[in-house]
């Protein structure tokens, strides 16, 4: 991780960082999740045409239902 000062907007706030991923961070994030990826695009590859859009779907709806809890949870915070 590097830190930078936030000041972005032009003001300067005393103390205000921003927190950003080096490039070797990434690249060892990359790494871990090399062997999850590589299942995952196995089991993927397994899939008919026709079961693939049917979890495309059902993905899609699950990550909509989660955004739309997360917009509401940020509102009760």
């Amino acid at each position: 991780m590097a830190s930078r000062p936030n000041c972005a907007n032009g003001i300067r706030i005393w103390g205000a960082r921003t927190l950003s991923a080096t490039d070797h961070a990434r690249q060892e994030v990359r790494d871990a999740l090399a062997p999850l990826i590589e299942q995952v695009d196995v089991i993927t590859n397994r899939l008919t045409e026709a079961e693939a859009a049917t979890v495309m779907a059902f993905l899609t709806d699950v990550t909509a239902a989660m955004r739309s809890y997360a917009v509401r949870s940020d509102v009760r915070d």
